[in-house]
């Protein structure tokens, strides 16, 4: 039995990561010979060592296709769960992972409702993800459904309790939009998942009471 259902449409697939800084050629440093048989009548340094064109005086970027655009990560986990040996990499990988649950947790207070009443006795949580094709072909070749679900579910669940980490107040505050009381297996004991490919993008959420099999 359903006690409440959620709709989300256009749910979030990708988080921003902010917008990618543009790279200078700086004197010292490798210079394609392309650009480095044009220097001086060309091309030059300014007096910081960074290659300019002296027509238009503006530095010649390493990256112009990048530069200034929005770098995207899509929300998977595999995204993230990959093994690295290497202290920045693994520092990325954590960044990443908390941009998304601060991206996902965000969307869900944001369009959950001001709740009532708290849900006391035992639930399932049903997740039903309505995709498209464009979506799961982002994800490359993995494709499987824990990888698609997993950051959706925790968010959902860390959005729901009756107490809610605030990041610029460093505490637990009242959540005035709690479903349960908390999302340990006291209160939630089955999460279950569907996904359905179709030409738009819905998140449906039902909270169901738990019925006992004998």
């Amino acid at each position: 039995m359903i006690i409440k259902q959620f709709r989300f449409k256009d749910y979030p697939r990708e988080v921003s990561l902010g917008v990618i800084r543009p790279k200078y050629y700086k004197q010292g440093t490798h210079i394609p010979k392309y650009l480095s048989n044009k220097i001086d009548y060309l091309y030059a340094f300014d007096k910081k060592g960074i290659l300019i064109d002296l027509h238009t005086k503006k530095p010649l970027l390493k990256n112009p296709n990048q530069a200034g655009t929005v770098r995207k990560l899509v929300i998977s986990g595999n995204s993230i769960h990959r093994i690295s040996d290497s202290e920045i990499e693994s520092k990325i990988q954590v960044d990443n992972y908390v941009k998304i649950k601060t991206c996902l947790k965000n969307f869900y207070l944001d369009n959950l409702p001001f709740t009532d009443y708290i849900i006391k006795e035992q639930v399932v949580i049903e997740f039903i993800f309505i995709t498209t094709k464009e979506d799961v072909l982002a994800l490359g070749k993995e494709n499987d459904l824990d990888n698609y679900k997993q950051f959706y579910e925790k968010a959902f669940l860390d959005s729901i309790q009756s107490k809610i980490w605030d990041v610029k107040e460093k505490k637990l505050i009242h959540n005035e939009k709690a479903i349960v009381e908390n999302d340990n297996m006291n209160y939630i004991v089955r999460l279950e998942h569907e996904i359905q490919i179709k030409d738009y993008r819905e998140l449906i959420i039902n909270i169901k009471r738990y019925e006992k099999m004998n």
